[in-house]
């Protein structure tokens, strides 16, 4: 639905045809999937969601090595939300500057790019890839065994370290150890909540 509404038929007919064109040898159904989850930010209709093989799916949210850190983006630059790693010394609040060479705000704006959104509203993009910043990177660029981050701290220091991947279950584990039950909005349970005093309609 709506497939035109924000990029016209020509320049869609136009990455399909250079998608097509580009798949000359056989893939596997995830190399297909980071073909085409670039069309996202094409189509721009946040109830089109390309999503990774079943398989794949299952395998990350159980049993491969992810990034084991919560992540947060402000004013174009990502930093340590939760430190959920072997590796306690990092603190929260560290700005990371790279993840295994790459530079992280490319790497998190590229997640960006490829995800739905409706129209040209980045904010739901935005969100989704912080919350999910881990199965991301598996998701559209493999799943190294450790990660090499460049990381200011707190002092201002540029500091270079090497982190193992863990498990969604470890990850889990670490977190609740260190940050307690952490409470979601989408959780639809109860939790600590902000009360608002609304005073001469503002």
């Amino acid at each position: 639905v709506g497939l035109y509404n924000y990029t016209d038929e020509a320049k869609m007919n136009q990455l399909f045809d250079e998608l097509e064109s580009s798949l000359t040898t056989p893939i596997s159904a995830i190399e297909f999937y980071r073909k085409v989850v670039s069309l996202h930010g094409y189509i721009k209709n946040g109830h089109t969601i390309i999503i990774p093989p079943e398989s794949f799916d299952i395998a990350t949210s159980t049993t491969t090595p992810l990034f084991p850190m919560d992540v947060y983006w402000d004013k174009d630059s990502l930093y340590v939300l939760r430190n959920n790693s072997a590796d306690q010394s990092i603190e929260e609040g560290s700005k990371i500057i790279s993840i295994n060479g790459d530079i992280a705000s490319e790497v998190f704006q590229s997640m960006v790019d490829k995800w739905t959104r409706d129209g040209n509203n980045l904010t739901f993009p935005m969100g989704i890839a912080q919350r999910a910043f881990a199965g991301f990177y598996v998701n559209f660029f493999g799943h190294p065994e450790f990660y090499v981050l460049e990381l200011v701290n707190s002092s201002g220091s540029l500091e270079k370290t090497k982190i193992k991947a863990l498990i969604q279950s470890e990850i889990d584990q670490n977190r609740i150890e260190r940050y307690g039950n952490i409470k979601h909005y989408w959780d639809g349970k109860e939790g600590d909540a902000v009360t608002l005093d609304i005073q001469d309609d503002i």
